[in-house]
């Protein structure tokens, strides 16, 4: 008798329960820490045994993940709320941190891995203080956070992208879970772990056990890189790690990854990655931190996987960024079109601030090693090795930066890149956005 196939209900349902059991686990273990990602990247400091605890703030629509144990502040009251959590907290003074988030008028307050008293936090994030919540951003499938459209299975990696040369003129910055060692060897990637810092390898497992199953979030940004360069395989790629290996990162965390792009110059920032917040109200860290960057410099982020128009997921709802959509495509990058016109990925959001959707699906460098069984959503955890193929709006956000990167023109930025390409787009059935085929652009272009 033939294999069932999963069916999109069935896909539906399965996904719903890995989200919930992972959000349980967030919740029960706290945001473990495989390494210091706040750092400059230069060396790597195992904290294990130092978990963030996390916490849900809202109900089951409305509902974010925060950190317990910190808040953000405006430089200008921090002194006084120092002051404050010292004479209110039990232990010794080191053991509350006062930290800078990069060039931003903003300091993170915390107690170092333990949760802040409900009274002293909610005076430190009243009208007194104006502190806010830090808040958590993911890569992979969480109740309630952003997921992957569909779950990575095993597949060849392809034998060619576009001309060697192309995409000369680029520097792109991948914000995500780092690049893994293991793609020394990749035939797109291999320059790129040849001068990785330490700070930003995908470390794969928090437990550090090769033998154990890959973590939730293992090799997504190994993932994401590996379109960039398929479509611009000559553009300079820089990997700034701002989400663990199971996808989950704090705000300033990758406020802080923002300021470190900067620093490099890049004219293609790409965040495959989002959040809910606490009301909807844009997350202070990363608002501070993305008005900092260059205007020349275009930032394009995945606007979600949960199939909902209706919340602004973040950093794609900031103006200034550019949220990509998915839309149907074969395992390539090849958009699946009917009568001229594509079709939205089944996992797609949609919403006001979305208007531009690009191949979802796509076959990739990633990682080897054996998937998590809480992970898998078609019944059979599958091994893989250093390919594979994955659908999800992070990678049609990855497919849009490589491709302007391969447009990009010596005497142009790329936001005058972008507003090129976006000027070949095709209509999407039943849908007010529009698609970009993105192997196509650069002989459009």
């Amino acid at each position: 008798m033939a294999k069932r196939l999963p069916t999109i209900t069935d896909r539906h349902e399965r996904d719903d329960v890995v989200r919930r059991a992972q959000a349980e686990a967030l919740l029960h273990h706290g945001l473990a820490r495989a390494a210091d990602v706040e750092g400059t990247g230069d060396e790597l400091r195992p904290t294990l045994k130092l978990s963030i605890p996390v916490e849900v703030v809202g109900d089951d629509e409305t509902a974010a993940f925060v950190a317990a144990d910190r808040v953000i502040l405006p430089n200008t009251r921090m002194a006084d709320a120092l002051k404050l959590v010292r004479n209110t907290v039990d232990g010794p003074d080191d053991q509350i941190v006062r930290k800078a988030i990069g060039h931003t008028d903003f300091g993170e307050l915390r107690t170092a891995f333990r949760r802040l008293p409900d009274a002293l936090r909610d005076r430190l994030t009243s009208d007194e203080f104006m502190g806010r919540r830090n808040h958590l951003l993911f890569s992979a499938y969480y109740h309630y956070r952003v997921r992957e459209g569909d779950d990575p299975e095993r597949a060849e990696l392809p034998k060619e992208g576009h001309a060697p040369d192309i995409g000369r003129h680029a520097c792109v910055a991948i914000l995500d879970t780092g690049l893994a060692r293991q793609a020394i060897g990749d035939p797109w990637l291999g320059d790129i772990v040849a001068m990785l810092a330490d700070g930003d390898v995908d470390l794969l497992r928090i437990s550090g056990n090769p033998a154990d199953p890959l973590d939730f979030g293992a090799g997504h940004g190994t993932f994401v890189a590996g379109i960039v360069r398929q479509l611009a395989p000559a553009a300079r790629v820089e990997v700034i790690r701002v989400l663990d290996s199971n996808g989950a990162g704090l705000e300033t965390e990758i406020a802080r990854g923002f300021d470190r792009a900067v620093q490099l110059e890049p004219d293609i920032i790409v965040c495959a990655f989002g959040g809910y917040s606490i009301g909807d109200r844009p997350p202070t860290a990363l608002e501070a931190a993305i008005a900092t960057v260059p205007k020349d410099v275009l930032i394009v982020a995945a606007a979600g996987n949960e199939r909902q128009g209706k919340r602004q997921l973040w950093p794609a709802g900031f103006r200034g960024v550019e949220s990509i959509a998915a839309v149907e495509s074969g395992d390539d990058g090849t958009l699946q079109l009917e009568k001229g016109a594509a079709s939205l990925a089944w996992y797609s959001n949609t919403g006001p601030h979305v208007r531009y959707a690009a191949a979802g699906t796509w076959t990739s460098s990633f990682v080897t090693g054996q998937e998590s069984a809480d992970r898998e959503t078609d019944g059979t955890p599958d091994w893989f090795d250093s390919s594979a193929v994955a659908g999800g709006t992070s990678f049609a956000a990855a497919a849009v930066a490589g491709a302007v990167a391969a447009a990009l023109r010596d005497d142009e930025t790329a936001v005058e890149a972008w507003d090129r390409v976006r000027q070949h787009t095709m209509m999407i059935d039943n849908s007010d956005i529009l698609a970009l085929d993105t192997w196509s652009l650069t002989e459009a272009v």
